[in-house]
């Protein structure tokens, strides 16, 4: 027979108290797991639901006095606390557990997870807004898409009038590698990716070019043949300006005879920067640059970390590093074993950017 109105009130809540004792399991948390074979708290939380009317008094004394402290061990104090809190919770002297001591272990990789993710916007298809190719930082990049800027208005007029418009559609060949050369091709809108085929078939990017640049060279006046390929990204509309108008446009305007020099300098600083990248760094340099290239161009600021925004694959990876697909895969299996990137089927995100640029002043280390 139950006398003691505690005791009754214990068995009343009985079901309620089950209910208490799983959600004070989900905010234990780490603790009542993690720690459940150092502390025994979940055994003993169990085996707390017929006596804990009997061991609140003591529980409670021990808790306001901080006896556990000196004279008990870790394990009699958390037990204590937590008896403590669980019967004033299931005896309705509270609605909400007030919490005063810190019950979970500190978790950077689960807190980090946990905090807000920076907003994205859709993706940018590669190159992006503005011209891309191998080189040691991200200056630079696009100088040769403003080489017509020094005309005044009538003469660009006049040099669309001279020129044919053209329309090519994603995929379609502006030109092709080893056709005989008619003149150059200037970029109005579009992207355009130029690249060399080996006699083996295999295809290394030389660049991505947009807007304002102009592609074709570096034959200029006609003759010879081209000896790389154009093939557009996306749908282009290009301004064909032929040997021979070009020859005229050269006499006719001589501020566009400057701007061709101010183009071909520009072109000749991109293939010199590729050509050191390939002759001086080694292939896993190569590819550590270029992605931090990317994170710059491209990268969202997550914490420490950057998402490269970016519709990359490892295609395109592989022929801009001067690689194959599978050793680009390899490596990014390996930068993910060591913590320096996380690749998913939407972003690639560099976890540690100081760490991957050290591998290019370190030789790939």
């Amino acid at each position: 027979m139950i006398t003691n109105p505690l005791s009754r009130q214990f068995m009343e809540r009985r079901c309620k108290w089950h209910k208490q004792l799983f959600a004070w399991h989900r905010k234990v948390g780490p603790v009542a797991y993690g720690m459940r074979s150092r502390l025994g708290i979940t055994c003993k939380l169990y085996r707390c639901l017929s006596t804990t009317h009997s061991a609140y008094p003591t529980a409670r004394r021990k808790v306001a006095s901080g006896e556990n402290r000196s004279s008990g061990g870790e394990n009699e104090q958390w037990f204590s606390f937590i008896v403590y809190r669980f019967y004033i919770v299931c005896s309705g002297q509270m609605e909400e557990p007030t919490m005063s001591l810190e019950l979970r272990a500190p978790n950077d990789a689960k807190d980090r997870r946990l905090e807000p993710r920076p907003e994205l916007a859709d993706r940018v298809v590669l190159p992006g807004g503005q011209a891309l190719f191998l080189s040691e930082s991200v200056e630079g990049l696009d100088e040769g898409a403003h080489f017509l800027d020094a005309l005044k208005p009538e003469e660009l007029e006049r040099l669309n009038s001279h020129g044919r418009h053209l329309a090519f559609s994603a995929g379609d060949a502006i030109f092709t590698q080893g056709d005989w050369h008619e003149g150059i091709f200037i970029i109005k809108s579009g992207q355009v990716r130029v690249f060399y085929t080996a006699p083996s078939g295999r295809e290394i990017t030389l660049a991505y070019w947009t807007a304002g640049h102009f592609i074709g060279g570096p034959e200029m006046a006609g003759g010879g043949a081209h000896i790389w390929s154009g093939e557009a990204l996306s749908d282009c509309e290009i301004l064909f300006l032929p040997a021979s108008v070009l020859k005229r446009l050269v006499v006719g305007i001589p501020g566009f005879a400057l701007c061709l020099v101010q183009g071909l300098a520009s072109k000749g600083r991109c293939y010199s920067a590729m050509a050191q990248m390939l002759g001086t760094r080694s292939v896993i340099e190569r590819l550590a640059q270029f992605l931090t290239n990317l994170g710059e161009l491209h990268g969202v600021r997550d914490g420490h970390a950057i998402i490269i925004n970016a519709k990359v694959t490892h295609d395109q990876i592989a022929a801009m590093v001067g690689s194959t697909r599978q050793w680009v895969t390899m490596m990014m299996n390996r930068f993910q074993k060591e913590g320096l990137v996380t690749v998913t089927p939407r972003h690639i995100r560099i976890e540690r950017p100081n760490k991957l640029m050290s591998m290019v002043s370190k030789g790939g280390a």
